[in-house]
């Protein structure tokens, strides 16, 4: 149950990297942010999703 609990945070995270990315992209739109905004929102998204997947797996090797 704590494993299905993990992926459901892990789900939310990218869910909410991918609606921050979004968001930076339609401000580019409206030019008031640069295409590196987006490079750094979509990068720094990326090394939290790798975190919490590696958080996850050292989380399922202590609980079995």
């Amino acid at each position: 149950i704590f494993l299905l609990a993990g992926l459901i945070i892990a789900t939310v995270i990218f869910i909410v990297v991918t609606t921050n990315a979004i968001s930076v992209y339609k401000e580019i739109r409206d030019g008031r942010r640069t295409w590196g905004d987006l490079g750094l929102h979509a990068g720094a998204g990326a090394v939290l999703i790798v975190f919490v997947v590696f958080l996850l797996t050292q989380a399922q090797n202590i609980i079995t």
